[in-house]
Parts: C-alpha cells; sequence; structure tokens
C-alpha cells in the first residue's frame, strides 16, 4: 500500500513538474509549430468580401489621399494605416484634414511602444490640447481583471488630425517567440487610458458589450485568401462602389509572417477586423482548463505505464496522443484553440518517465530477489525466472551433464570435530567450490550434507557442457589439494559425472518445492560418484565419447546397485 501512495504521489508530482516545463518558451514554440501546421490541414477560408485595402505608394502626397478619400464618403469606415505624426508642408496638411472633416468616417493609426521595445523615450511630445484629444478616443469602464499591456510611448497623429478624425487605433501587433503573428493586443494602456486597435474602432463594435479575450489579445484567425485590393490609382480609375464597406488605405511596403505565409500589415489588419465582425476569432482555453487536463491526462498515463505492460502502455498513449491531437484539431477548426501538443508531449514525457521508473523499480526488484535467492538457488536460475516467471512451472526433458561431487571422509571429521567447527569447514568449502562452479557456466542443483550436485546446460544450452563439467571437476579437485594443505585437514573429494536426457521441472507440493532434475542419468551420476575412488574423476561412457578427442580416460567396469555391470572411465587429472 506504501509503495503504490509513493507510486502515486511521484507521478502527480511528475504531472505538475510538466505544467510549469510546457509554459517555457520552447513548447510554445513547438505549439505554434502546430498551429501553423492546423492551418495547412483546414485550408484556406473565403476572405470578407465587406473589406477593401487600397495600397499607396511613397511617392503619394497628403493632397492625393485626401483626394483618394473624397471617394471613400460612402464607406462604412476609412483606416489610414500611416503615420501622420510629422508634417509634411502647411498646404497639404490643410487639404487632408479638411477632406478627413468633411468625409466623417476616417480614423487614423497610432503606435505604441512597450518597455521591452527598442525606444524607451517617447517619441512623440503632445501639448496639452493633443492629450485632451487624444484621450478623447480612450475606452472606459473595461473590467477590471484584464491583463492590458502598458506602453511607455507613443507615435500620434498631430493635432491638425486628430480634431477632425473620427477615432483613432494602433497598429501594434505581437510576434511570438518564433517570430511570427498569430495575435494583436485589442487594448493598449498608455498613462492610465486605454486605447483600442484600430481593427476593433473600423469594426464599429463596443468593446464594453463585446470584449472576446480575457488577456486583452485576440488570435486571429487568417483566413488565408486575399482581400480585395486596389492601388491608389487603380482604385481611382475603377472608382468601384464601397457603400458599406471598411476600408484600409496604407503602404504594403512591410511583410510579416504568419500561418499562411507572409503578409502586409494591412492583409493582418483585414483579418482581424473580419474576426471581430464575424467572431469567428480564435478563443484559446483558458490556461487553468488546459492545466488540468495536463495535470488528469497526465496522471492517467503515468499510471497506465506503471499497472500495465510496455506493449499496453505504448498502444494506450499513443491512441490517446492521437485521438487527442484530432479532438484539438476539431476545436480548432470551430474556432477554439486548445494547447494540444502541450499535452501531447506531456503525455507522452510522463510516460516514457514512469516506464523509466517502473524499470527502475523492476530492477530494483530484480536485485532483491537475487539477495535474498542467490544464496539458495543458483544466480542462472534466478535470472531465469525474472526473464520468464512460468519458468518453475513447466517441466520439459533435455540433454545436459550432471555432476555429483563428495567429500570422501566427511565422516571422520565429524567424529574429530566439533559440529560448529564442521558447520564452518564446510561453508569455506563450498564456497570456494561454489566459485569454481560459477566460472565455469554450471547450475548448483543442490547441498547433499557434505556434496554438490550440480548441472551443466539445463537453463542455458551448453554445446560443451561435458567438457566443461570434466574441466570444473579438474579445477576443483586441485583446489581441494590446496585447501588440504591449507587446513591441514585431510579431506578429498570423489566426482561422478554422467551425460544424457532428463526431466527438468520442480519438485514437491503445492506449498513447497525444489527445483530439480529427474532421470537414470542422474542416477548413473551419483552411482559413479558413489564407486569413485578418492581424488578422482569417474565418468560415464556416453560422456567420455563426446570428449575423448580432448580427454585420456581409464577405463574400468563398475558394478551399480542393481548389479549391472557399466563401463565408466577416469580422467587423470594431476
Amino acid at each position: 500500500m506504501r509503495t503504490h501512495r509513493k507510486i502515486v504521489g511521484l507521478v502527480i508530482c511528475f504531472a505538475i513538474l510538466l505544467l510549469f516545463i510546457v509554459t517555457l518558451p520552447f513548447f510554445e514554440a513547438i505549439e505554434l509549430k502546430f498551429l501553423n501546421l492546423f492551418y495547412s490541414l483546414r485550408g484556406k477560408e473565403k476572405s470578407a468580401r465587406d473589406i477593401v485595402i487600397i495600397e499607396i505608394d511613397k511617392t503619394a502626397k497628403r493632397s492625393d489621399i485626401a483626394f483618394l478619400i473624397s471617394n471613400l464618403k460612402e464607406a462604412k469606415a476609412v483606416g489610414l494605416i500611416f503615420p501622420l505624426s510629422y508634417p509634411e508642408s502647411m498646404e497639404e496638411d490643410l487639404i487632408l484634414s479638411a477632406f478627413i472633416k468633411e468625409a466623417g468616417n476616417v480614423y487614423l493609426a497610432c503606435e505604441f511602444f512597450l518597455p521591452y521595445s527598442e525606444y524607451q523615450e517617447g517619441l512623440s511630445v503632445l501639448h496639452p490640447q493633443e492629450v485632451e484629444r487624444l484621450t478623447s478616443f480612450s475606452l472606459q469602464n473595461l473590467p477590471r481583471d484584464l491583463s492590458i499591456p502598458q506602453a511607455i510611448s507613443i507615435e500620434a497623429p498631430m493635432s491638425l488630425f486628430l480634431s477632425v478624425a473620427s477615432g483613432i487605433g494602433h497598429t501594434n501587433l505581437f510576434p511570438d517567440v518564433n517570430g511570427m503573428i498569430s495575435k494583436l493586443p485589442l487594448v493598449i494602456d498608455y498613462g492610465g487610458y486605454f486605447y483600442p486597435s484600430l481593427s476593433l474602432s473600423l469594426s464599429g463594435k463596443d468593446i464594453r458589450e463585446f470584449f472576446p479575450v480575457p488577456s486583452a489579445r485576440m488570435w486571429i484567425n487568417f483566413s488565408g485568401e486575399n482581400f480585395i485590393s486596389y492601388s491608389m490609382a487603380e482604385f481611382i480609375k475603377k472608382n468601384p462602389s464601397v457603400s458599406g464597406k471598411i476600408v484600409l488605405v496604407g503602404k504594403s511596403t512591410k511583410l510579416l509572417p504568419t500561418p499562411y505565409g507572409l503578409k502586409t500589415s494591412l492583409a493582418i489588419q483585414a483579418d482581424a477586423i473580419n474576426n471581430i465582425i464575424k467572431g469567428n476569432f480564435f478563443f484559446p482555453v483558458p490556461f487553468r482548463l488546459t492545466a488540468i487536463l495536463l495535470l488528469l491526462f497526465g496522471f492517467i498515463i503515468g499510471w497506465t505505464a506503471l499497472s500495465t505492460s510496455i506493449r499496453q502502455g505504448g498502444i494506450i498513449t499513443l491512441f490517446f496522443c492521437f485521438s487527442w491531437l484530432i479532438f484539438s484539431f476539431s476545436l480548432f477548426y470551430w474556432g477554439i484553440w486548445l494547447n494540444a501538443i502541450s499535452i501531447v508531449l506531456a503525455a507522452l514525457t510522463n510516460f516514457l518517465f514512469c516506464l523509466g521508473f517502473k524499470a527502475f523499480l523492476e530492477e530494483r526488484e530484480k536485485n532483491m530477489i537475487k539477495d535474498m535467492f542467490g544464496r539458495y538457488v543458483s544466480p542462472h536460475l534466478v535470472d531465469e525466472i525474472l526473464k520468464d516467471r512460468e519458468f518453475l512451472v513447466r517441466k520439459k526433458r533435455k540433454e545436459i551433464t550432471i555432476v555429483f561431487a563428495d567429500i570422501s571422509n566427511f565422516s571422520q571429521l565429524v567424529e574429530e570435530k566439533e559440529p560448529e567447527d564442521v558447520f564452518l569447514l564446510l561453508n569455506n568449502f563450498f564456497d570456494e567450490m561454489t566459485e569454481i562452479i560459477s566460472k565455469f557456466g554450471g547450475n548448483i542443483d543442490k547441498f547433499i550434507g557434505d556434496g554438490i550436485m550440480f548441472l551443466f546446460g539445463d537453463i542455458q544450452d551448453i554445446e560443451d557442457r561435458a567438457e566443461r563439467g570434466i574441466l570444473c571437476s579438474i579445477a576443483m579437485q586441485k583446489k581441494t589439494i590446496e585447501l588440504k594443505e591449507k587446513w591441514k585437514i585431510p579431506i578429498s573429494l570423489k566426482i561422478g559425472i554422467a551425460e544424457g536426457s532428463v526431466v527438468i521441472g520442480c519438485l514437491g507440493s503445492l506449498k513447497r518445492a525444489n527445483y530439480t532434475v529427474l532421470g537414470k542419468n542422474v542416477n548413473l551420476a551419483k552411482s559413479l560418484q558413489g564407486a569413485c575412488p578418492p581424488c578422482s574423476i569417474l565418468i560415464s561412457e556416453r560422456t567420455y565419447h563426446l570428449v575423448k578427442e580432448k580427454f585420456y580416460g581409464i577405463v574400468f567396469e563398475i558394478e551399480l546397485k542393481d548389479q549391472q555391470k557399466i563401463l565408466a572411465y577416469e580422467i587423470p587429472w594431476r
């Protein structure tokens, strides 16, 4: 229970950590790339026919623009998107001012500079009269919980033009972390007064009744299609009807990156106006809801990874991510922008993290099992059990090499020494023998009093198992001689080796069983060990035929317990 609580707590903590990570600019940049992908999948939409763009060239004088405005009297609103913050000539300025006043539908552009812009001082020093006129265009009674950008300076039209304009609006656009334009500020705070964007002013919407986003930034839903546009000369020549239409007049010298490629600031403003009029702007899901979804799905995916197999967890996670992207695109199609990729990346990251944590837990469990059972069963057997939990349940027949080794004069040692000393001696002796057996790839089946039964090829397939069994036995005999001289104790080994088919599996009751092998070849190896002289190695006839090219054997005829006589071979090792 405690382990489960720790796992749940860890998954929750990591999901919370992801919540903060996905707010980093790197994730925002990835999110915007997917926004562009969604635009591509959706395709282009028809642009509004009631918005007209008129492009003027650099050589156009203010008197030329005044003549153009005279042709736009029937328009719903006309936005002049170019700076009128500096004088040109007294005559030109007066002409333009008079025509703006006569038209009664002209809105002028201004630009604000924020604290992080390259301008740190005001570009325009406004006279009190200009400030009064400028503030008359500000918005009142805005919601208090809005996050409105604050400007430190402004490039505003001259008072001559401010006094006759129907309104003003800023043309600021906010680039994303990747430099692409995807949103604009609907309102900017300057000196405690709130000024609308030009797109909002031209749309005629009252912000006190209509305010789409609580952050005061509108995500532009780009149409992708071009709006009706003319050059100034072309418009004057054709003189098309603009009755009831919104007309944008400006220079198209500056191109800005958008999801549909480079667009002029005029086209971007047109898209924004179209969004506000039709109400088809993108409505971003509040971050609080995104955070809840991220935590929820992060926990679900994390728990799935921990409680299922890698394959099942991977399939579930990929299915979730794919479904979430389809769901996000469906919302995008209907004008709702959900942080699709952030949640997908969070889910994948949480899945991988939990897989790593699961692998850590399993490795720790394996090490614990090895530590607990490594002294009682072969390390090879422990490894096989950890790989395949059904290994002990299955029984199989296999060709292996069986070896029995026994201390020849153990009874004498028991009579001469105290039991505690005998235990210590046997443990030390078996430590040495176990190391040798492991070195040659053998698997200890059991310790039988003063003897050892070990196998070659029962768990792992070993082609030279018989050869290994003999080499291991020779090494054990040599080690026994060393221990005999070191401990000053008269001990010697008798070793019997047999090769053949046996049945491998667990033997015992439902509550307790031992891994072992059964068959006549096991009995044969035991019989060979019993008939073996001290300090000798006796192998079966079949074993000798497998190794006769590498080992010399002295043939013996021995009699088994059932009085059956067989041939055996002694391997000289000294």
